[in-house]
């Protein structure tokens, strides 16, 4: 008989049972995805069905009827107020919850206050302590230039943004960091010393190209400087540089006497003639032989022939010599240059064209007279 109440309590309670089943279902699912307020709610809504089912089900088994329907109604008279009780406290864990997330929003916001500027004075003292520390890469001959000194600023701003800004100005005998946090301040930076030797109307010559200038003016602020290379051409140039070059021996300060502008042009003059490539091995000089001496001997005649057959003339490249069908030795360096201070080496003979050979000497001619022109000068 048991059995055939139990069969009968589900067939007639079978769609409680399955409400009961999803209830449970629905709060565990809830518990692992971490929704603990909403399963709390699934939770009470499970005990609530289920309290009907098992009431019924023992009833039926003891053969008590209508017991699951008074216990029910009880239930639903006293559910009001559990309802009311968990509204409450849901409301309580609400605010909970609410002054919680408050607090961390206001965390943050002050962390915003403070990038925009609200700083401690241990922020203050380690951002002027930046400067010294990021000038050290920078200084040289015991100070930094105006260029080095941005840099400064744009790596000491960028690092502490307690610094609204940075400017660098000049402040006479050093760069000056101009900055802002609070109030405008300003911390010296002291400038790179300037050689005694950087002095309006010293004159400074050039170790590798011998070439003589007059300082004009500088101007440390804008690290530059002015030369006068000649009565009518002056040059600028970076004073930082000008300084190192001072320093490292490359430049130095002359005392000789100052060259009239008309030599200083015929040197020029001089020494663009003497890069003409007749005045040197040509690019077809293959073969040569060693000179005896300033004048072509028989022999080295001789001897040029075949190489002048095999390869040509060592500045054209012609096969053929011209003039009497013979090559002729040309000396290199020329003699001539030679004789006259103005080119010198061991000699050596390479065949030349008749042709080659004649406006290599005229070449040699016209520097020779440009020559005796500038010694004449220098006589003056």
């Amino acid at each position: 008989m048991a059995i055939y109440e139990i069969i009968v309590f589900f067939v007639n309670r079978a769609s409680q049972v399955i409400d009961l089943v999803q209830a449970v279902m629905q709060a565990v699912k809830a518990i692992s995805q971490g929704a603990v307020g909403g399963a709390a709610k699934l939770v009470e809504n499970a005990l609530v069905k289920a309290l009907p089912v098992v009431i019924g089900f023992l009833a039926s088994l003891l053969g008590i009827n209508g017991l699951a329907k008074k216990v029910q109604d009880i239930i639903k008279r006293v559910r009001s107020k559990i309802d009311s009780a968990i509204e409450k406290l849901l409301k309580k864990t609400k605010k909970a919850f609410k002054k919680l997330f408050k607090g961390k929003k206001g965390k943050a916001g002050k962390d915003k206050k403070e990038k925009e500027g609200k700083f401690t004075q241990q922020d203050r003292t380690a951002g002027l302590a930046a400067f010294e520390k990021e000038e050290k890469p920078f200084i040289q001959n015991g100070g930094i230039s105006q260029k080095d000194a941005q840099k400064v600023a744009k790596i000491v701003k960028n690092k502490h943004p307690i610094f609204k800004s940075i400017t660098v100005v000049d402040g006479k005998d050093s760069w000056d960091y101009q900055y802002v946090f609070r109030a405008k301040v300003d911390t010296p930076t002291k400038k790179p010393e300037l050689s005694p030797q950087i002095k309006v109307g010293n004159r400074i010559e050039s170790k590798s190209s011998g070439a003589i200038s007059k300082i004009i003016s500088f101007d440390q602020s804008k690290d530059l400087i002015t030369l006068q290379t000649s009565k009518t051409v002056q040059k600028r140039s970076k004073l930082s540089i000008f300084a190192e070059n001072l320093r490292q021996g490359k430049l130095f300060i002359t005392d000789k006497p100052e060259v009239p502008e008309e030599v200083q042009q015929l040197e020029q003059e001089i020494q663009e003639l003497l890069k003409d490539p007749l005045l040197k091995p040509g690019p077809y000089a293959k073969q040569s032989i060693s000179s005896s001496g300033p004048k072509v001997s028989k022999d080295e005649s001789k001897k040029m022939q075949p190489i002048g057959n095999k390869y040509g003339c060592h500045s054209t490249g012609v096969k053929e010599p011209g003039g009497n069908g013979t090559w002729i030795g040309d000396h290199q360096p020329p003699t001539e240059l030679i004789n006259h201070g103005l080119a010198s080496g061991p000699q050596r003979l390479y065949p030349h064209s008749w042709s080659a050979s004649g406006r290599q000497g005229n070449k040699v001619k016209q520097i020779l007279n440009k020559h005796r022109e500038l010694n004449k000068l220098k006589e003056k």
